[in-house]
């Protein structure tokens, strides 16, 4: 799944901008997964979707990672049950997880040699996309919780 959802960041998301914002599906879904399943969990899938996305995408080789890892455990660290219990507060989780995702991302671009303007970038691109995102998160969350309720289910015939 995660390799699907790294093929669709870098192919078909481009196509999903909003003024200029665009999601991001691969910090939704493991954002999504900590919010159900706990931020253990989480954090490999963040690891693991984003060494996917450093491998489709133009960033340096564990950039991607490295930034959804942060993400996933500054903000994980208060997934329990107060992120679970209101809509308002997962919002709120995940645009505090965009904005972290975004600027990791771009201290490590910066730190590789990729010239940074960080006010631009922040206004522009990191605060939109935090915001796409935060939308977007309770309809990425009912549907991996739903996937999961019916994978979970035993068909017997």
């Amino acid at each position: 799944m995660l390799a699907a959802i790294g093929l669709l960041q870098t192919t078909f998301v481009p196509y999903l901008s909003l003024l200029g914002a665009k999601p991001n599906l691969m910090l939704l879904v493991v954002w999504a997964w900590i919010l159900i399943a706990g931020s253990r969990g989480g954090l490999w899938w963040g690891f693991i979707g984003g060494r996917l996305l450093d491998l489709r995408g133009g960033s340096p080789l564990g950039a991607s990672a490295l930034a959804l890892v942060a993400a996933a455990y500054l903000i994980g660290q208060g997934a329990g049950a107060i992120f679970r219990e209101r809509l308002l507060i997962r919002v709120l989780s995940g645009l505090a997880a965009g904005l972290v995702y975004g600027s990791v991302l771009l201290g490590l671009l910066a730190l590789g040699g990729r010239p940074a303007d960080w006010p631009a970038t922040l206004v522009r691109v990191i605060v939109p996309d935090a915001l796409y995102n935060a939308m977007l998160l309770p309809v990425v969350v009912l549907v991996l919780a739903a996937s999961r309720r019916v994978g979970s289910r035993r068909w017997e015939v």
